[in-house]
């Protein structure tokens, strides 16, 4: 389920002008239709030629991005970026993954650096990936944003993805990056592909089951990206995820009950190694327990802090 409800203490705020990159992809698609349905002018920037009105044009790939595209526009939210878990790793994929994230950041962060009237609010997707492989070290409480960077591929990558925006801080614009857990909604991501094969009964926990999932439900997701756009005093990463972090098992636990299907199997980590390749233990296996902190102090409510109400709610 995707909702347009808004924040109904924000009703009375003045509506943004918003530039959305990426906005056909699962998350800016929902975004797009959540901002729009709160009164804000969205526009999308597309790599196609643009054929609606409220649509503008670019190409990445060959630099190509008018200055124009960012006039009158208030807020820049860009979640450009290959799909990490589609297709198994190879160089040629990885070289995908880093191009579509650092390429488009940079181009967008040269482009706007040189205007002379930038956007307040630069907001970009990254990932909890930033972290690596918490493991136990995450505590009972989890990383926050003041952990360091972790080592591995996906760390890597989301440290160059964020570096590639900081010229604009510099502006004196202020940069937001959105340090995403696994972001829970049938319509799209993991939990889309999980449900077939859970809805037959046979969804199965990964590896020992007792690596952390840092979780937020796309509800949620939506209204944080909302909070930010009016709390000045967000800036720099933000962990976007629920309050909550679980087990790989107790997630498996909890789509079953949300489904009425027993979850009895496991899935061993050498199949799934055999399966998906590097991904296996960079994605799958993987443990990430990431605590929101800085949303925990501006004040934001989480709709949906648990997991069986997040399921719940986004299956529906």
């Amino acid at each position: 389920m995707i909702s347009t409800r808004t924040d109904p203490s924000k009703s009375d705020l003045p509506r943004k002008r918003i530039l959305i990159v990426g906005a056909s992809g699962f998350i800016g698609s929902a975004l797009s239709s959540f901002l729009s349905s709160a009164g804000h002018s969205v526009t999308k920037l597309v790599r196609r030629p643009a054929t609606l009105e409220n649509e503008r044009s670019w190409d990445p790939d060959t630099g190509q991005l008018s200055p124009t595209v960012f006039d009158k526009i208030d807020i820049v939210i860009n979640l450009a970026g290959e799909n990490i878990a589609e297709g198994r790793w190879n160089a040629e994929k990885k070289r995908r993954l880093y191009d579509s994230r650092i390429n488009s950041a940079a181009l967008l962060s040269h482009t706007i650096t040189s205007l002379s009237h930038k956007p307040p609010l630069f907001i970009m997707a990254s990932s909890c990936g930033y972290y690596g492989d918490t493991g136990a070290c995450g505590g009972t409480s989890g990383v926050d944003e003041s952990a360091p960077a972790g080592s591995s591929f996906l760390a890597q990558l989301s440290v160059d993805w964020e570096n590639a925006t900081q010229p604009i801080r510099a502006t004196g614009s202020r940069l937001v990056n959105l340090r995403i857990g696994m972001v829970l909604n049938a319509r799209g991501g993991a939990l889309e592909k999980m449900l077939p094969a859970f809805r037959l009964g046979l969804g199965a926990w990964l590896g020992n089951g007792a690596q952390y999932i840092s979780w937020i439900a796309l509800e949620d997701l939506l209204r944080i990206v909302e909070h930010i756009i009016y709390t000045d005093s967000i800036c720099g990463a933000v962990n976007v995820v629920a309050p909550d972090p679980i087990t790989n098992r107790d997630f498996t636990q909890a789509l079953g009950r949300a489904l009425h299907r027993p979850t009895i199997l496991a899935m061993p980590s050498p199949v799934l190694r055999v399966l998906f390749g590097e991904i296996a233990d960079a994605v799958l296996l993987a443990s990430v327990q990431a605590s929101p902190k800085k949303l925990i102090e501006s004040g934001y409510q989480f709709l949906l802090p648990k997991i069986d109400a997040a399921l719940a709610f986004e299956i529906q």
